[in-house]
């Protein structure tokens, strides 16, 4: 709905009423398309929950518009993919980006991933984790990977739509939008160039140990539920036993 939407003229729009016109009226030829004129009622309050979260989406919007911002890309597949440099030999790096946005008032950059979950969390809570040092580490690389991937975003001239100048100051962040109103909107990271910098080498950490074909068992994991490869061995359908030894210790 949100690709379809912002590809229209409507989606240029800084009018509440016709973003949410445009938004509910392609909600609900998608919904047509995908499960015809009839669908069973699950699909039915599934989509008046949409709406709910439509309607909240159509006045952010509204008002992101209004400070001078535009929908550049919407849903852009990086392809070949971007040529990320290992110790001398690059790996393919592929991905779509949900949303780049500019703001020719200011300059600004924004690249954005559209989240739906009603927990509203930021990208600092979802891609970094307090370190048993007390710093913080790199748990989750899908926004420092877009900013990677945006080098390979080009005009139809075959020029960078981000000027490289411009890349380094580029915001990263999601457009929630969750039931709650007062949720909904942008949530944008403020890491540093350093910050971005770890992220990568995180990633490159990552490709080594492929490389490597190591996939060890991490115990530091607090439960199956984080286990990466729990839902390939089942143990996300069962619940585990629990194994005592004589003298009830775990």
């Amino acid at each position: 709905v949100l690709e379809r939407f912002f590809r229209s003229d409507s989606g240029r729009s800084e009018n509440v009423g016709v973003l949410e016109e445009g938004l509910l009226g392609t909600l609900d030829h998608v919904v047509r398309e995908l499960f015809g004129a009839h669908p069973f009622p699950a699909v039915r309050v599934q989509v008046e929950q949409l709406r709910v979260r439509l309607r909240h989406f159509a006045r952010w919007q509204a008002g992101w518009a209004r400070e001078g911002w535009k929908v550049i890309r919407v849903e852009e597949q990086i392809h070949p993919g971007y040529a990320f440099e290992v110790d001398g030999d690059p790996v393919l790096l592929r991905g779509k980006i949900d949303r780049i946005d500019h703001n020719p008032r200011t300059g600004e950059w924004a690249v954005f991933d559209y989240k739906t979950g009603d927990e509203g969390k930021g990208p600092e809570e979802t891609h970094r984790k307090r370190s048993a040092g007390g710093g913080r580490e790199w748990v989750d690389l899908q926004l420092p990977l877009y900013h990677l991937l945006l080098q390979e975003v080009v005009g139809e001239d075959g020029s960078p739509v981000v000027p490289p100048e411009a890349r380094e100051e580029v915001r990263l962040g999601y457009l929630l939008l969750p039931k709650e109103e007062e949720k909904t909107g942008a949530s944008l990271a403020d890491w540093s160039r350093v910050e971005l910098g770890e992220a990568e080498e995180t990633a490159r950490g990552v490709v080594r140990e492929i490389r490597r074909g190591t996939f060890a068992f991490d115990p530091a994991y607090r439960s199956r539920w984080e286990d990466p490869f729990a839902s390939l061995l089942g143990l996300k359908e069962l619940p585990l036993p629990s194994v005592h030894d004589e003298e009830g210790v775990e």
